[in-house]
Order: structure tokens, then sequence, then C-alpha cells
């Protein structure tokens, strides 16, 4: 695409052509490196009433060594292994600009907050895992994003969305509460093709409602969730979903707060578009490629050990990612399982080329399959 460096002229445009990939990734670099210098001294923002939402330098750094960066440069998409251009290098750099995001993120304050079900739950400065925010408020800004209409049941308020409806492959993701893999359960920890939600990461209940299980929607502590087929709540009938995602839902929101998303109701919570999480798992898969096999799995042992995982006899499951490869499927799956509904899953596939090998089972415009 033409990379425009100067100021046009809309009667007299000068675009000079379309630019090679590479060209266009050390531009963005550039602007990155151009960003975290002229940030110095603001390695995060904290006034939550007039700095909300404002990019720091540690976040700067961490989208540098990401978003649409060098872990994008380095990934299969446009580096191949295999092919005559592969350049193994570039992991290499992609390591040292994580490694340099995770610190600056570290020292700013940045850390995994204490319990993953209340992520999307916690606003301003008490969310130490928001990076970079997209901030709403149905009263003071009259803006919200209708995601808590589309993930809430009919019964409290809301019109499911087939977008935040899992699939069966989004839901084997989700490894054993010992970190092994559903196809591996041990004994302690065994898999259950019926009760499919028993035993399973503590990341699955607190990101799907399944039937029978407890929802406390509208401040209702004692709310249990009902799909299966024809089944009535509070007189009418409940929406016909098997599964619903209850990650992004406010509990203490009134059923009559939710509304659609063509009125100004909904809970207003922020929008967190990258977290230090993100920042983990970017650093975990430069870490692999680049030979770091102890920092790659340092570095997912931290998000299972918050998401409540135990250790169990293999480390968390690590123990079963014996090398590169092993532990590269392992990253991908935990990517989709941290990070899911969050609007990552496309990218991830398109990037590590990976879309052919699920069978690009997409369903309905979701992102996680």
């Amino acid at each position: 695409m033409p990379l425009v460096l100067e100021p046009q002229n809309p009667d007299n445009l000068n675009l000079s052509g379309r630019q090679k990939a590479k060209v266009m990734f050390e531009q963005i670099v550039r602007d990155f490196d151009s960003s975290i210098s002229n940030l110095q001294g603001k390695a995060k923002w904290t006034s939550d009433a007039t700095e909300r939402g404002k990019i720091g330098q540690a976040t700067a750094a961490a989208l540098k060594a990401k978003a649409k960066a060098l872990l994008w440069w380095a990934s299969p998409l446009f580096n191949p292994p295999g092919h005559s251009t592969y350049d193994e290098s570039r992991w290499q750099v992609a390591f040292q600009a994580s490694q340099d995001a995770y610190t600056r993120a570290m020292a700013a304050g940045y850390k995994l907050m204490p319990n993953y079900a209340t992520i999307f739950q916690v606003e301003g400065n008490g969310n130490t895992e928001a990076m970079m925010v997209r901030s709403y408020s149905s009263l003071q800004l009259k803006k919200f994003h209708g995601v808590e209409a589309r993930v809430r049941p009919g019964s409290e308020g809301g019109s499911p969305s087939d977008v935040y409806n899992p699939t069966k492959i989004m839901l084997d993701a989700y490894v054993m509460k010992d970190g092994r893999p559903k196809e591996n359960a041990s004994t302690q920890y065994p898999y259950d093709e019926v009760l499919m939600y028993a035993n399973r990461d503590p990341r699955f209940d607190a990101s799907i409602a399944f039937n029978g299980c407890t929802w406390p929607l509208s401040a209702k502590p004692t709310r249990r969730q009902w799909t299966y087929a024809g089944a009535r709540v509070d007189g009418g009938n409940e929406s016909s979903k098997p599964f619903y995602v209850r990650k992004f839902a406010t509990p203490n929101l009134a059923r009559a707060a939710v509304g659609t998303a063509n009125d100004l109701g909904g809970s207003g919570m922020d929008w967190i578009e990258f977290r230090f999480a993100e920042l983990l798992l970017d650093y975990a898969e430069a870490a692999n490629e680049s030979g770091n096999l102890t920092i790659a799995k340092d570095m997912i042992r931290q998000l299972r050990v918050r998401a409540g995982i135990v250790q169990g006899t293999a480390d968390y499951g690590l123990a079963l990612a014996t090398n590169k490869d092993l532990m590269r499927e392992l990253i991908i799956n935990e990517r989709m399982v941290e990070l899911s509904f969050e609007g990552k899953r496309n990218d991830d596939l398109r990037r590590t080329r990976h879309a052919p090998v699920t069978g690009n089972h997409n369903a309905d415009g979701a992102d996680d399959f």
C-alpha cells in the first residue's frame, strides 16, 4: 500500500506507489520508537479524571513488540518457516522488544489482576492489567458498546448474539484443572464428555455459562442459568442458546438497565483493547521461537497460576511441552483461552497460519472457534 509521510495537496497527490511489507513494518517500528521517546516520563497515565484511555510509554513499547509490528513481522504470515526468505533473526528482535516491554510494564506497575473473572468488571486505576482501553459511560459520555446485551440471556434483558456463542472447538480448548489437555487427562482430574464442565481450567467457569450453572445476574447471587430446550425463566421462554459468554457481563447490573445497541443502556464498562496478559503471551511466543523455552514457560505459568490451575504432576501442564514445536501449540491454545472473545482469535490464526489446521470453522462471525 502507499506510504504517505509528507503532507499532501488534495489536488496533486504524490503517493509514490505501493511499498513492500518490509518498508511498512520499518516505518511502523519508527513510529512506535518516536512515541516511546516522546512519552519519556509517562510510562503510565494515572489520573482517571483527565488521562484515562491515554497510551503510556509501557503500552507503546508493548504495541511495538506485538500489535502491528515485530511479532507480526516474525510470524509465519510474513516469515514462513521453510521458505527461502525465512529469517530466524526476526524472532530474536521480537524477543528483545517483548523483553523490554515486559520490563517497562512491570516498572510502571502493570500486573495481572488477581481474579480472572473480574478483569472486565473493574475500571480505571483499580484494573492493574488494562494497558489500553476504550472508555465508555452510559451516563456521562452517552456511549456504550452493547456487549452487555449481546452476552446476556433474554431472561436478563439481553439479546444474545451468535458472535458470543462458543462452539465445541472453543470449549475443547480449555485444559483440565491441572493444566493437562482433556485428551491426556489425569486420574485426579478426569474428563467426562457429558459433564464436560467438570474438572476444567477455572477460566471455563469464569467465561462460559452452561446449563445449571450459577450466574448471578441482576444482583441475584443464587440465580441459575438453564439452557435446555424449552427452558422458561420468570414465566417467559429463555433464549435458545446451549452456552453463553459470561466473561463481559456485569453481575449487579439490573435487567432494566441492559438496553439494546440502539439506546443508552448497558453498564458503560470500559473495553480493554490490550492487557498485560497479552503481553505475557507475546513474550512467551517470541521467547519460545528464539529458543528460550524456560522464559516461555514462566510467562504461561503466571497466567495459569492466576487462573487457578493447580500444579499437579506436570507443572500446570507445561511439563508436557518438551520442545519448541509442542510449546508453540500450547501457546496458541493458551491465547485462545486466555483472550477468549476479546477479538484476537482471527488475527492469531491469520498471523500464525493456523486457520487451515483448525479447518477454518468460523461460526456466524465469531472470532473464537
